[in-house]
Formats: structure tokens, sequence, C-alpha cells
């Protein structure tokens, strides 16, 4: 699974000492600690602290004191047979490798990333 911190989305927890957020990213930290709530933001959407979900983009997100983490929910196909193509299935979070111009037909992929 691929995963990354969001350095530009980092949060904090309100009352830490602490800077833990970027400063394009200190005004609106302020912001939402003066109203009492510790939150992380992805997207333009507001994630309270120990949540956890499921982008629309197929990432499996997570906010904590620490920060922001998203990791990919799929693995990427690298090596399948040069006949065949990946093709992303958004709306099952994974990619299905199958003979190019026949989704019909599966291959099988022997390396992939994430």
């Amino acid at each position: 699974m691929l995963c990354r911190r969001i350095q530009s989305r980092v949060c904090s927890h309100i009352g830490t000492k602490k800077k833990i957020c970027s400063k394009t990213e200190e005004l609106a930290r302020n912001k939402l600690t003066a109203q009492g709530m510790a939150m992380c933001e992805r997207l333009g959407l507001r994630y309270p602290i120990g949540s956890i979900w499921q982008s629309e983009d197929c990432m499996r997100c997570s906010c904590s004191e620490v920060g922001l983490r998203c990791c990919s929910m799929y693995t990427t196909p690298r090596k399948f047979p040069p006949e065949c193509e990946a093709v992303f299935d958004k709306e099952n979070c994974r990619y299905v490798v199958h003979v190019k111009g026949n989704p019909k037909i599966t291959c099988p992929a022997f390396a992939g990333v994430g």
C-alpha cells in the first residue's frame, strides 16, 4: 500500500506547544483551534482528530494529532503481457488487466506497486 504524509495539510492538536503546521496552513489551523476544534483538511473537507475514511480518489485517510495520512487502496500493475493493458476501475478502487480491445479476457499481472 502506497502511503504518504501530506505535509501541506498537517493539523495540530489543541493545547500542543509544537508548531507542526506549515506557514501556509498556520492561519487555517489557528481559526479551527480558536473554534475549539482540532481537525485535518483534505481537498477542502475537514475531518476531526481520530477519523478514518475512504476518499473519492480511492485513498484511505486518517486524521491524528500528528497530521493527515493517506494511503492508496490499490496496487498499480507494472509487469503484464504486452498484448494487455491495465485499466483503473474507480468504482471498485482497483486496476483490471485485460487484453487490449477486449475487457472480457483478463491477463495476469506479475508485479505491481502500491
